[in-house]
């Protein structure tokens, strides 16, 4: 991932950001050696971080056939009706998908997520637990105009979405029983994939992780 142009970016904009508007032009250098010097050190911790595992992100250490523990948040249930996390679900197979109202791939694969959860649920193995992510409006009509008995969680300031590395929707996480991520789907989820990535997580670890 390119993440250091963004952190540098970023912190250069904040510092320039904490200037009077009268200072920024004089101090600019000196806020961009600044940042350019917290980048360096930054990426040196993250050498270091990268030389004590196999994988920096959650898409390497799948590839790569590792299992790596999902990032998890108690998440209001969207409507009410109190908070769940990941954790609840712990002995089961989870399909976490994050979906928006205003994302037609999500519409398209929300049938497919409900049959799937319906199926999972029907003996016990696990369900589908769809975030909303960043969309307070029109999400419940979307919700309610599918029918859908799986859970649906609000991730309103993107935290959760964050985590996963979220970047466009839908995007979908298969998690095994031990919660662990299993598969990815980035794009629109097929059959196809769900099945095999289910198949997958009902599996014993190989004992790579």
């Amino acid at each position: 991932m390119t993440v250091l142009p963004r952190l540098e970016q970023s912190l250069t904009d904040a510092i320039r950001n904490e200037q009077p508007e009268t200072q920024r032009a004089p101090r600019r250098r000196r806020g961009r050696r600044l940042a350019l010097a917290l980048v360096a050190t930054l990426a040196v911790s993250a050498t270091a971080l990268a030389a004590t595992q196999p994988w920096t992100s959650l898409d390497d250490a799948v590839n790569q056939g590792q299992r790596p523990p999902a990032p998890d948040a108690s998440l209001p249930v969207l409507g009410g009706g109190g908070t769940e996390s990941l954790a609840q679900f712990r002995g089961k197979v989870v399909i976490l998908s994050f979906f928006a109202s205003w994302c037609q791939p999500c519409k398209e694969q929300t049938p497919l997520l409900d049959q799937a959860s319906r199926a999972l649920a029907a003996d016990g193995r696990g369900t589908a637990v769809l975030v909303n992510w960043l969309d307070e409006t029109g999400a419940q009509e979307f919700v309610a105009s599918h029918g859908l008995a799986m859970p649906v969680l609000a991730d309103d300031r993107g935290l959760l979405g964050q985590a996963y590395d979220v970047q466009a929707l839908p995007e979908t996480f298969v998690i095994d029983p031990e919660g662990r991520v299993v598969a990815i789907s980035r794009r629109l989820a097929t059959q196809q994939f769900l099945d095999d990535a289910i198949t997958k997580a009902e599996q014993p670890d190989s004992g790579q992780n």
